[in-house]
């Protein structure tokens, strides 16, 4: 019974130094050997999928594809690892494209591009659509845009350099395009013809332009007009008792009124919109006078610019 303990404790005491030594180098062998090896997993997080794409193709729809990936690395690695330590990149070529119809793609293992002492053991949820559409050019006329407005002004001749101009974009976007916008060219103050470079207005699905600044040349015109309106009959305008007592005699019966306003305003006013009248209710005996001539128009904004005549001789006399 002593030999046996004698031999255990002389296999622990003897050369223990050597022994933990061989004992360390064990582990280190140990934990190299798991590194190497490595442990599976599931990540969580999907991985984006981007596409390289030939210059005549373009992306339709911008909703970003992605895929699950099973993956094997050391326990350490497998901590740090999350989706921005991947990427997923598919080169499409020209002759995989079928106009209106997605293209289908299966991601395999080797088109990720893992971090070092990473494998991609398998993909899930692998298959992913390229909504693809072809790149076109066309000719468009550029429309141009005003902003604010000079009170009694408005724009005449309008004439862009270039008038035409070359819109590249998805074919989609452009079939049915016809022209293009500046941005707003401003109009407050404007009372002369004037130029401006304006930019073109940003429009959805255009891609690029042949030019990126329009230059304008603008004529600026009187919007105000005037208009005469003949044969305005004149009221008098009088007291009961001057009417009772005198008799009224006018040397013209009728006056001209030149009004004048915004053109749109002035052309729908009438007639009957427009009155004449002189006020002699202040005259108490008989004579000759000279009155003004006064006017007013009913449910309009224009304006009396002459009255002719302006002044009509008034004989009053007894009855």
């Amino acid at each position: 019974m002593d030999n046996v303990l004698n031999s255990v404790t002389n296999f622990f005491v003897k050369d223990i130094l050597r022994k933990l030594i061989a004992l360390f180098f064990g582990l280190l062998v140990w934990i190299s050997v798991k590194n190497t090896i490595g442990v599976e997993k599931m990540l969580q997080e999907k991985i984006p999928v981007t596409f390289t794409l030939p210059p005549n193709l373009v992306m339709s729809n911008q909703t970003v594809q992605k895929v699950r990936i099973k993956v094997k690395a050391s326990e350490r690695l497998l901590a740090k690892l999350g989706p921005d330590s991947f990427s997923v990149n598919l080169s499409i070529k020209l002759a995989q494209y079928k106009k209106n119809e997605p293209l289908n793609i299966i991601v395999n293992p080797s088109d990720i591009t893992a971090p070092l002492g990473v494998t991609v053991v398998a993909v899930e949820e692998s298959r992913v659509m390229a909504y693809l559409d072809q790149v076109i050019s066309k000719r468009v006329k550029v429309i141009g845009q005003f902003s604010g407005s000079q009170i009694g002004y408005t724009t005449g001749l309008v004439i862009l350099t270039p008038s035409e101009i070359t819109i590249t974009g998805p074919s989609s976007s452009l079939e049915l395009k016809e022209s293009v916008f500046t941005e707003p060219i401003p109009l407050n103050h404007m009372t002369e013809n004037f130029e401006f470079e304006s930019k073109l207005s940003p429009t959805k699905g255009i891609i690029s332009t042949s030019e990126s600044t329009i230059l304008a040349k603008v004529e600026i015109i009187k919007s105000v007009d005037s208009i005469a309106i003949t044969e305005i009959p004149i009221r008098i305008l009088n007291t009961s008792e001057n009417a009772e007592k005198f008799d009224i005699k006018l040397d013209k019966e009728q006056v001209t009124v030149v009004i004048e306003g915004v053109k749109s305003v002035v052309e729908l006013v009438k007639s009957d919109q427009v009155k004449a009248f002189l006020d002699i209710s202040s005259f108490t005996e008989p004579g000759s006078y000279k009155v003004i001539v006064d006017c007013s128009i009913s449910r309009s904004t224009a304006t009396i610019k002459n009255i002719s005549p302006a002044v009509i001789k008034v004989t009053i006399t007894e009855k």
